[in-house]
């Protein structure tokens, strides 16, 4: 008996619905590979900016520290939790230039510092306030805008400061809304 021959004309490839589903599945995990991608992104990018609100932090702890009188006179770096700007000191006081004292030279830190935070981060600005707790000690708030790239889950302007960079100090600045901050204390 003669083995019965099959039709192959049943078997011509993938038809074209099965190939457009298996598109639509690629295309669908590829758009889930870039929104991973850019919450990564969006991720790194605060991380960046509260490594950076650290370091300005620590930089005015160490101008603090090299000015003759810094440590003895934190007064004087204390702007009593004003976000305003710090007035630009006359040219014959800019201490890069010129010899100053101890106290152009605590005007001038604080000026160049508060400068450099507004010219470093998105949003940024900076105050000092001696600790409400301890009148040796120097607070330092830094505040700066977050980038959101997912509006959807932002309820307010102060859903930004519901995480744990939301720091007001009793009898000291609050950190503004819109924003976050960071609180370091130094004790020079």
């Amino acid at each position: 008996m003669a083995p019965k021959r099959q039709s192959l004309h049943h078997q011509h490839g993938i038809s074209l619905i099965e190939s457009l589903v298996s598109l639509l599945v690629l295309a669908l995990g590829v758009l889930g590979m870039l929104g991973v991608q850019l919450k990564s992104m969006a991720d790194n990018q605060n991380a960046t900016q509260r490594v950076l609100a650290a370091r300005l932090a620590d930089d005015l702890f160490e101008r603090i520290k090299a000015n003759p009188s810094g440590v003895g006179g934190l007064a004087t770096y204390s702007v009593n939790s004003s976000w305003a700007n710090i007035a630009s000191p006359a040219a014959n006081q800019l201490c890069d230039a010129n010899a100053c004292n101890a106290t152009q030279q605590a005007a001038y830190d604080l000026w160049a510092w508060q400068r450099s935070v507004r010219n470093t981060l998105p949003g940024g600005n900076a105050t000092t306030f001696i600790s409400p707790s301890d009148a040796e000690q120097l607070g330092v708030m830094i505040s700066w805008q977050l980038r959101q790239t997912d509006t959807s889950s932002v309820a307010g302007a102060d859903a930004v400061r519901a995480g744990w960079l939301n720091v007001d100090v009793a009898n000291g600045p609050a950190c503004p809304a819109g924003s976050v901050c960071l609180l370091a204390y130094a004790k020079p």
